[in-house]
């Protein structure tokens, strides 16, 4: 009785994945061509990147003769990557003449630098410094010129800029010369040596963009339509004022969207909050993002509204380095928000994968609706079968119930 049992669980385990299994589903597919070695990269247009899931996890590269085979990738992205190193120092002399005030820095050892980090005392101050280099305090060379430091702490905002940017210099003595009627305070500083590796950005295509000057609130709002929704983290707004100015703004993106009355209603979310001001371009970092819509909000205050030229968002170039095998012909699909993200062995092993690899191109798009990837058929797909094992199952359960009942009765009492 026991095999019989055992021999109807395995019976209905089989029946209920052969009555209930999905192959994965796409709704789009472009062929791949150019597939001439083992290592391609795949470069994701924003055609593609407007349709996929937030997370990536429906792209699946196929391969073999029936185009059922899944190969392994590895998802990359052109983000710049960017290494620091502090370099160690003392702080000397601190000295002042003539409203000048001088701030003397010896490196431990002579090192690289391109940046030193300052904080000041003060809340309050603007000036323009000095930055010199030498390697005996006998000879100063100039390394940056009336350099622009910032610092605004009020009811409104708080916004530091003191950070000075210059040309690689390799002294061993550096003097910072402040320019001021009352005595600086350094409280601290850190000299840097970084090093960037640019990434790559491409242009979202933007379809309109429109400015509103709220009087009421003080306020200019830029509205920015793309043509799709694209992955963007970064906002380019010139400014065409060159004026000083120094403003709040808020970077806000359509979330959802409710109809009224026949029409739509725009619900957004921040994305970033900064100062908009004249001391550094008007580029504006943040987490990337996919949406179509979105909306500027800058805080004029009572100063004049701002004039901006045409707004640009940027986002990284998204690629799939892709091992390939098995023989075309080879499809990129995507378009499923069920699946789960795929767990291939090579993203453990990114040593073996070549730096260089040549790219393969990618056909028109073609909607697949609701067609299965080609693989084994569900035995069961048609309902009269679904309904004939159903009812095999119950006639099997309702016979065992009764040779249980009857095994009971042929015991001894």
């Amino acid at each position: 009785m026991r095999i019989f049992g055992k021999r109807i669980s395995i019976f209905l385990l089989i029946a209920y994945h052969a009555a209930f299994g999905q192959t994965q589903q796409f709704d789009y597919q472009r062929e791949i061509s150019g597939v001439d070695s083992i290592w391609h990269t795949i470069a994701l247009p924003q055609h593609v990147l407007s349709k996929i899931a937030l997370d990536f996890a429906d792209l699946r590269v196929f391969g073999g003769a029936d185009g059922a085979i899944e190969l392994p990738y590895v998802l990359k992205k052109s983000a710049p990557q960017l290494q620091e190193k502090e370099v160690p120092f003392q702080l000397i002399n601190r000295s002042f003449s003539d409203s000048l005030y001088y701030f003397t820095l010896v490196t431990i050892e002579k090192n690289r630098i391109n940046r030193i980090d300052l904080n000041f005392d003060q809340n309050n101050f603007d000036w323009k410094v000095t930055l010199q280099g030498s390697q005996n305090q006998e000879e100063w060379y100039t390394v940056v010129k009336d350099y622009r430091i910032v610092s605004i702490q009020n009811a409104h905002s708080r916004f530091s800029f003191a950070t000075l940017h210059f040309p690689t210099s390799e002294f061993l003595y550096y003097r910072l010369i402040v320019p001021s009627s009352l005595a600086p305070t350094l409280l601290q500083a850190a000299m840097i040596f970084s090093t960037e590796v640019p990434g790559e950005l491409l242009k979202a295509p933007v379809s309109r963009w429109d400015t509103q000057i709220k009087t009421s609130t003080k306020t200019t709002e830029i509205g920015i339509a793309l043509t799709h929704p694209t992955f963007v983290n970064q906002l380019s707004l010139p400014i065409l004022d060159e004026f000083d100015y120094f403003r709040p703004i808020t970077i806000q993106y359509v979330a959802d969207s409710t109809q009224v009355s026949g029409e739509w209603l725009y619900h957004y979310r921040n994305l970033y909050s900064g100062t908009l001001h004249s001391l550094s371009a008007p580029i504006f970092d943040f987490t990337p993002i996919r949406a179509q819509h979105f909306k500027v909000i800058i805080q004029n205050f009572d100063n004049q509204p701002l004039h901006c030229d045409t707004p640009s968002f940027w986002g990284y170039k998204y690629e799939l380095h892709t091992r390939f095998h098995e023989g075309g012909p080879y499809f990129l699909r995507y378009g499923n928000a069920d699946v789960q993200q795929p767990n291939y062995d090579i993203v453990q092993f990114p040593e073996n994968i070549p730096p260089s690899l040549s790219p393969v191109s990618l056909g028109p798009e073609l909607f697949i609706g609701n067609k299965a990837v080609p693989a084994k058929k569900p035995l069961f797909a048609h309902p009269i079968w679904l309904l004939g094992v159903i009812g095999l199952v119950i006639g099997l359960l309702i016979w065992f119930a009764f040779s249980m009942l009857n095994s009971a009765k042929d015991l001894p009492r």
